[in-house]
């Protein structure tokens, strides 16, 4: 079958779509036919060593949908069902996953759509509810906006019900698509039309800076942080974009009731499995409900440098998928 697999750390000349045997599952997993896997920013982390990896060589990808496939292993009501989930070496023609991260996909759902879901949607719900624990009437402000995450985030905030939603975003391009989601206002944070973005933050909520922020770029985003979170509010980080982790003096936090809150869905995939399927189920009805799950582009596994490219670049709104159809 065919796989993107790394063969080195580095830049996007050390992938190649290789022919490697099709896995064999155990006997709580399912072989998965993959129509589409999506790329992730801990795809690009992993080509260059700052994520965790399995040993070189090294088939990257963490969600997909596809059908089940009969294997001994299958129960009978999945086989032949459209699932999506999570797993490891997703980018490839066949992969194996946990029966407990997969969940069936209603048949009148768009696949290409549904493939653009799990791992952001999960995130997205994650993130509000257990690293920040917002509520109705607060304020918030999301780094990468237009982006798979925070795409997402935009529009269960609004949902919600939150007072301000603040988008922080690369370009007046991505600033009117998350304007189009819902956000109350968006902010143009880094690139050549960059503003003093926390000082517009704090002028967007009179002064009193925001309950929350959700940061996936980290590095020197944290000084800017620090400077427009209110009192009690939280940062909640879950990525490191910009190849940089975030400092901060705790004496910036503790004097004002602020904290700083780490989050990775990927841990908890890893370490409370029996966690996930409830919460993709939720993904499975914001896509019933019609939340947008936008498209950047889709890719063949032959053009994954291009996908790393274009997601590494900054350029891309919405999700990168790969086609195995």
């Amino acid at each position: 079958m065919r796989a993107v697999q790394i063969n080195a750390f580095g830049s996007t000349d050390n992938l190649v779509v290789q022919d490697i045997p099709i896995p064999v599952p155990k006997a709580d997993e399912v072989l998965v036919k993959v129509e589409y896997a999506s790329l992730n920013f801990a795809d690009i982390m992993a080509r260059k060593g700052q994520y965790r990896t399995d040993s070189m060589p090294y088939v990257g990808g963490l969600d997909f949908t596809g059908i089940v496939q009969a294997t001994d292993s299958a129960p009978p009501e999945l086989i032949g069902k459209r699932v999506m989930g999570f797993s490891t070496a997703c980018q490839a023609d066949f992969l194996v996953a946990k029966q407990a991260l997969v969940v069936v996909v209603p048949p009148e759902l768009d696949v290409a759509r549904v493939s653009a879901s799990p791992l952001v949607a999960c995130t997205a719900i994650e993130l509000l509810e257990r690293a920040a624990k917002v509520l109705p009437g607060e304020k918030i402000a999301i780094y990468a906006a237009s982006g798979g995450v925070g795409q997402i985030l935009v529009q269960l905030a609004v949902r919600i019900g939150l007072a301000k939603v603040i988008a922080l975003v690369g370009s007046s391009s991505k600033a009117s698509r998350a304007e189009e989601l819902g956000a109350t206002a968006s902010i143009i944070y880094r690139g050549d039309n960059a503003v003093a973005y926390s000082d517009e933050v704090l002028r967007e909520t009179d002064g009193a800076g925001v309950d929350a922020i959700f940061n996936s770029v980290a590095g020197w985003t944290f000084d800017h942080d620090s400077h427009m979170l209110a009192p009690f509010g939280r940062i909640v980080v879950y990525g490191m974009a910009s190849g940089e982790p975030g400092i901060i003096p705790s004496n910036k936090l503790h004097p004002t009731s602020r904290s700083l809150i780490g989050y990775s869905f990927s841990n908890l995939r890893n370490q409370r499995p029996y966690e996930i399927k409830p919460v993709l189920k939720r993904a499975v009805d914001l896509l019933l409900l019609g939340v947008d799950f936008q498209i950047a582009e889709i890719f063949k596994p032959e053009e994954a440098p291009a996908a790393h490219e274009l997601l590494e670049s900054g350029r891309s709104q919405g999700k990168i998928l790969f086609d195995f159809n």
